[in-house]
């Protein structure tokens, strides 16, 4: 059966979702916890490592979320152009206005055709000390990662998913999620995220200032009508604070939008699963995020704006490979070691021979003074026998 994982890692909590099926999807484990978000990376690593160990699910080709706040995201339209000038106009394009080069960042994008002539293309960066941290937790937990994905961009995904029927998925769906020190905005079409931005939310002794919020929901709507030309048809009002009652929130929403208080929806009437709510009005973002990212690796893989690092556990072909590096590295030294051998040999077998033939010479050395000695002494009776003659 082919399964398929995703995790999603938040400030405040996390989600591990394992997915099976090859036609039909089915989510076959979800498991969820929370963490301060002072929590130390070692300290999370082991929550993780449990998790995955205490559930059986396997460790290998992870899809992990990255927080797409902490990025940017971005869509273009550009002409249809060759492979490669598209891909070099893109990173131009993509990176004007951004505070860093390209360098800085690790980054990915989708295409799409829009039109005849045009490409729509999304793209999200992310700071590489940011990606460096996420990468650096995942490697403590000993997980082996497939590649990265922006978390917000797949919680449409997610919630249609577990919602089913209940979910609305016609036309542009806007998400407006209110945490406790900021608000999201992401706007999708058929679970495709189009729109993405994030402001700070002015509270007053732990109260929202209405009238700033909406001021910026204001300023969001000219913004999506400048760059998508389209407005939301409906919203998903996902209080993750509980700042205020919901009527507030949603006349304040109606009202910035032009939407109607009906086509605003709340977590009570999507008819979510409970192990998806954190209470009645507050659901599991990371839950949801989690099933969005499996079935993003599942259905649209290529079509994903990927990230990747280079820190990853070995896999199977990693550690093939080492071996034979390994393996290789052996043989050179087992061939540097027998040739050694081989010299020693031989330099000990000319030692040999030189030590037997000094032995010669020394023989010869004595031949040769004994003859010298007896030519002397042949030499000296000769003189004395001629003397002896004359006389």
């Amino acid at each position: 059966m082919i399964k398929t994982i995703g995790l999603a890692l938040q400030d405040k909590d996390w989600a591990i979702v394992e997915i099976s099926g090859k036609r039909e999807f089915k989510i076959t484990s979800h498991v969820c916890g929370e963490w301060a978000p002072e929590t130390a990376d070692s300290a999370k690593a082991e929550i993780l490592k449990k998790a995955f160990l205490s559930h059986q699910l396997s460790n290998k080709n992870v899809v992990v979320s990255v927080p797409m706040k902490e990025g940017y995201w971005k869509q273009m339209r550009l002409p249809a152009l060759t492979e490669r000038d598209v891909n070099r106009l893109i990173k131009n394009a993509f990176f004007q206005g951004l505070p860093g080069t390209p360098d800085s960042f690790c980054w990915g994008f989708k295409k799409s055709n829009f039109g005849s002539k045009q490409l729509l293309i999304s793209g999200f960066a992310l700071p590489k000390q940011l990606m460096r941290e996420q990468a650096d937790l995942i490697q403590k937990a000993e997980l082996n990662v497939a590649y990265y994905l922006p978390d917000r961009a797949h919680l449409s995904t997610g919630l249609a998913f577990v919602a089913g029927e209940d979910f609305s998925t016609g036309g542009a769906t806007m998400f407006l999620i209110v945490n406790s020190l900021d608000v999201e905005i992401c706007l999708f079409q058929a679970n495709d995220i189009e729109y993405y931005r994030h402001f700070p939310l002015l509270l007053n002794e732990g109260k929202v200032e209405q009238e700033a919020l909406s001021d910026e929901l204001r300023l969001t709507k000219f913004m999506i009508r400048k760059e998508i030309r389209s407005l939301p048809d409906c919203c998903y009002l996902l209080d993750q604070a509980d700042h205020w009652p919901r009527e507030e929130g949603i006349e304040i929403i109606a009202a910035a939008f032009d939407l109607e208080q009906a086509n605003i929806k709340i977590p009570s009437e999507i008819g979510l699963p409970l192990s998806f709510c954190q209470k009645k009005e507050i659901v599991s973002l990371s839950s949801l995020i989690a099933v969005g990212l499996t079935l993003e690796a599942r259905t649209n893989e290529r079509a994903s704006i990927r990230l990747t690092t280079g820190k990853r556990r070995k896999g199977i072909k990693d550690q093939i490979t080492f071996l034979l590096a390994a393996l290789g590295l052996l043989m050179i030294l087992a061939g540097v070691t027998l040739n050694l051998r081989l010299e020693h040999k031989e330099k000990q077998t000319l030692l040999g021979e030189i030590a037997k033939h000094e032995k010669k010479i020394g023989e010869i050395k004595k031949l040769i003074s004994l003859e010298e000695e007896l030519t002397k002494q042949a030499l000296f009776f000769q003189q004395e026998w001629e003397m002896n003659r004359k006389m």
